[in-house]
């Protein structure tokens, strides 16, 4: 199996992504996450997935 390796510019560019995640995550599912936000993520995530919100 080939290795790959990223340049610099893309790790950052890794790196900027996952904590845009994080933040979205922490933003619509974390427990103490404003309810309204709570209730956003819970629509939006299965629809991302292509399944129906239960």
């Amino acid at each position: 199996m080939a290795r790959r390796f990223v340049s610099g510019a893309g790790s950052r560019l890794l790196q900027a992504a996952k904590k845009a995640v994080a933040e979205v995550n922490e933003r619509l599912f974390d427990p103490e996450a404003d309810p309204v936000q709570c209730r956003i993520g819970q629509a939006v995530f299965p629809a991302l997935l292509g399944e129906s919100a239960g």
